[in-house]
């Protein structure tokens, strides 16, 4: 998916893209199958490399964006295990909860479908400005491979990350605040002994605080092992000193193969995902859920809401930016009104202290198994605050 010639540069696109994550590449691709004619800027040399998540997406999150079954697909998962502070396990079972992906091929699956629907993809590409031309977005300045290049376009698209520099440009406030920002380190690690069907979530002050510490499986002797930490902690020690205190815990003979570390904007969703003929989707536009720190599910919808969108727009050519604007409402219907939700228990969560944790795990240890879902996990967690009751319903009586 490499561009070698420099020729993209004099022509003229119907769409614009910054970004070749799931976000950028779906979004390719729905533009694209929508009829407009599109280009893709990502400024690492390969798409889905290097790979900056968990890789964990559950099976409703994948469903109808790529087959359920091929070399993308590292793992299946079917049971969830939480615990508590004081090392209280509780599993949460289901006859397949999702997966753990291999994002380098699974990007590169992405990339290929875009490119098949019609788009195209310039790797070593980095979105650098926006061009302007009486007060209106044009284009965009593309660093390629050291030399400078003006491309024009219709519409912007910005997949670009937490960076979020399109939208920024463009006159989105799409900053995120210290508080929302988790800091973030995962390692991939070999030599282990893991259980291949279970996820493990590890919770409490003095090993993720404000977030918590996880380990997917990708086969019975390897994981991706990592922990996200809320910003207002991270002040006080690094996301990485919990990881190597857990590993050299649990862990001590683990060879680790990669290491990545980065931070996950955890925030409220944008109330504008559009600005003009500009777009932002994905981390840049706030999709990332905020209680589970989730991210890929909601790239690929955001990603086909913003690529059709644009694509219909495009076809109507008159008054683009208000035709623009139906992709904020399609995405509040689809999964941005869920996000209020998960703000709020986020929130909640945060504030539970590790005696509070453990009594909830204690409760749901001598409850049989079966009788356990996220819904009713939660609706027991928020009892004393009834006012959360009905975000509990709306998130796990929904997904």
């Amino acid at each position: 998916m490499t561009v070698t010639s420099d020729s993209f540069f004099i022509q003229q696109y119907d769409v614009i893209i910054a970004g070749g994550g799931p976000a950028g590449t779906t979004a390719a691709q729905f533009a694209a199958k929508n009829g407009a004619t599109v280009i893709l800027f990502e400024r690492d040399p390969v798409i889905g490399i290097p790979v900056r998540c968990g890789e964990g997406i559950s099976k409703r999150g994948l469903r109808g964006y790529v087959p359920l079954n091929g070399p993308w697909i590292a793992n299946k998962i079917q049971q969830i295990e939480l615990i508590a502070p004081d090392g209280t396990a509780v599993r949460l079972s289901s006859s397949v909860i999702g997966y753990i992906l291999d994002r380098t091929k699974f990007d590169k699956l992405l990339g290929d479908k875009a490119e098949q629907a019609g788009a195209r993809i310039v790797t070593e590409a980095d979105v650098v400005s926006l061009i302007k031309s009486d007060a209106r977005i044009t284009g965009v300045v593309v660093n390629y491979k050291g030399q400078q290049y003006e491309v024009y376009g219709t519409v912007i698209i910005g997949a670009d990350g937490v960076e979020a520099r399109i939208g920024r440009w463009a006159g989105l406030n799409s900053v995120t605040k210290l508080e929302n920002m988790e800091s973030s380190v995962q390692i991939k690690a070999s030599n282990i002994k893991v259980n291949p069907r279970i996820c493990q979530f590890y919770f409490g002050r003095e090993i993720a605080p404000g977030g918590y510490l996880w380990v997917f499986p990708k086969s019975d002797i390897s994981a991706n092992i990592g922990v996200g930490i809320s910003g207002n902690y991270s002040r006080e020690k690094s996301a990485q000193y919990y990881l190597l205190k857990f590993v050299e815990k649990y862990f001590p003979d683990a060879e680790w193969t990669s290491v990545t570390a980065g931070g996950i904007p955890c925030n409220p969703p944008l109330r504008r995902l559009t600005i003009d003929n500009v777009m932002v989707v994905g981390d840049a536009g706030h999709q990332v859920n905020p209680l589970t720190g989730a991210g890929i599910a909601n790239a690929l919808q955001g990603g086909k809401f913003a690529g059709e969108t644009a694509g219909e727009a495009l076809r109507l050519r008159n008054a683009l930016g208000v035709h623009l604007t139906w992709y904020t409402q399609r995405w509040y219907r689809g999964r941005g009104r869920f996000h209020l939700s998960s703000m709020k228990l986020k929130n909640f969560v945060i504030e539970m202290n590790d005696e509070a944790l453990n009594k909830l795990a204690h409760t749901m240890h001598k409850t049989q198994l079966q009788e356990w879902s996220l819904l009713k996990l939660f609706v027991y967690a928020v009892q004393k605050r009834p006012d959360l009751l009905v975000d509990c319903v709306k998130l796990f009586g929904k997904f």
